[in-house]
């Protein structure tokens, strides 16, 4: 379960105004699944943290992930911090993973109603790398 704080003071708050309901912040540890070439993921003391205005989430956070073997297409899923029935794609979530190493960006999208990090076949290759992840997406 997330953990959320309500900002009170709206005084100081930066223009544009947003009433003090529609805006959240918090941590939370998401759970991974549907591993494709990783073995385990785990996640730093640090904890995701994420961002709710209104009806739209912004997350960020890092992870250590352990890839299998090189040049496969490599992705795991990640919970939500506010549940949400996303579109598929692009379509509700998008955003970017970069790592640790000579392994590039990762690209992040919907994949049954959890943010799915993913990397090409020929991108990645086996070890274990830190991985630093930021999306955004509406809720629905």
């Amino acid at each position: 379960v997330a953990a959320r704080v309500k900002y009170t003071d709206t005084a100081a708050m930066l223009s544009p105004y947003v009433l003090e309901s529609s805006v959240y912040a918090g941590t939370y540890t998401p759970v991974a699944s549907d591993l494709t070439n990783v073995t385990s993921v785990s996640f730093t003391n640090n904890g995701t943290r994420y961002q709710r205005i209104g009806s739209v989430v912004h997350v960020t956070g890092s992870a250590t992930v352990a890839v299998t073997t090189n040049n496969l297409t490599t992705s795991f899923e990640l919970t939500l911090p506010i549940s949400s029935s996303l579109g598929s794609g692009f379509n509700d979530i998008a955003g970017v993973a970069s790592s640790s190493g000579d392994t590039p960006s990762g690209n992040v999208t919907n994949d049954n109603n959890h943010a799915q990090l993913s990397w090409g076949s020929n991108t990645i290759q086996a070890g274990t790398y830190i991985i630093c992840y930021t999306y955004t997406y509406n809720i629905n």
